[in-house]
């Protein structure tokens, strides 16, 4: 089976949209963003930056802390 991710970065590696370009104008800028439910570790260290005027894809396998990441992020935790 083919990882998504290494496969897109291999075939669009230089194209400026995926390197991270000093002019573009950064909208969210997470470092190190970790959450804990009791005992439950949902998040650790997450860093992503999120550029303004782009469109951006935020995968993962379930129970990876996509929803808990959005719900930090729109103040729903």
């Amino acid at each position: 089976m083919v990882n998504i991710i290494s496969w897109y970065k291999s075939r669009y590696i230089n194209d400026s949209f995926l390197v991270e370009n000093d002019r573009e104008e950064i909208g969210v800028d997470i470092e190190n963003l970790s959450k804990y439910y009791g005992n439950k570790m949902a998040l650790k260290n997450l860093s992503v930056k999120f550029y303004r005027n782009m469109i951006t894809a935020f995968l993962g396998r379930n129970g990876a802390g996509k929803s808990t990441t959005w719900s930090i992020l729109t103040g729903l935790i």
